[in-house]
């Protein structure tokens, strides 16, 4: 009698690995399908799997969906890690507007309690430069950069540790440095 082989379910791992290679191939809607999929082989999928379509969203310039998958991801009880908030983030910085670095500030402000719990100060570091360099990118548009000068009330947040801003690192410091020569340069 012939026996067809009996294929093992797939696991986080196995889901994880496809979500991010559609991830790095620039397909979110695909990797979001998967991250749907996958709770019928897996009941609560892990951070690994929501970050990898945040990701996919943030790279593709799609952060208002990045930032719902956040939203249905502690909604189903999965706790969001450094690399989900960095990559909502990110996907904001990238838009390259004034809009889009508020609505980054904003988030941040938000995020801001969950990153010191799950991560370290440096992750909390990252997210300040993140939005840093949101605010110093060059406009899409005209000349110049977004608005150095929030850049550098920023830089002077994390200076003093107003707002529990956490300690400057030498990208800060350039970052705002590269800011204000794009804005010079404009001039």
């Amino acid at each position: 009698s012939s026996h067809s082989p009996v294929l093992p379910k797939p696991n986080s791992v196995a889901f994880n690995t496809v979500i991010d290679a559609y991830a790095r191939l620039g397909r979110p809607d695909k990797a979001r399908e998967l991250l749907t999929e996958m709770r019928s082989f897996v009941p609560l999928p892990d951070a690994c799997a929501f970050n990898g379509v945040i990701k996919a969203y943030a790279n593709a310039g799609l952060p208002e969906k990045a930032t719902e998958i956040v939203t249905q991801m502690t909604a189903l009880g999965a706790l969001p890690t450094e690399p989900t908030y960095l990559n909502v983030l990110r996907g904001w910085t990238r838009l390259r507007s004034m809009e889009s670095a508020l609505r980054a500030e904003e988030l941040l402000e938000q995020y801001k309690s969950q990153l010191s719990i799950t991560g370290s100060q440096v992750s909390l570091t990252q997210a300040y430069n993140t939005l840093i360099n949101a605010f110093t990118a060059k406009k899409k548009k005209g000349k110049g950069c977004i608005d150095a000068k929030k850049a550098d009330e920023l830089l002077r947040k994390m200076t003093t540790g107003e707002d529990e801003a956490p300690p400057p690192s030498v990208v800060s410091f350039n970052t705002v440095i590269a800011g204000w020569g794009r804005e010079r340069n404009a001039a």
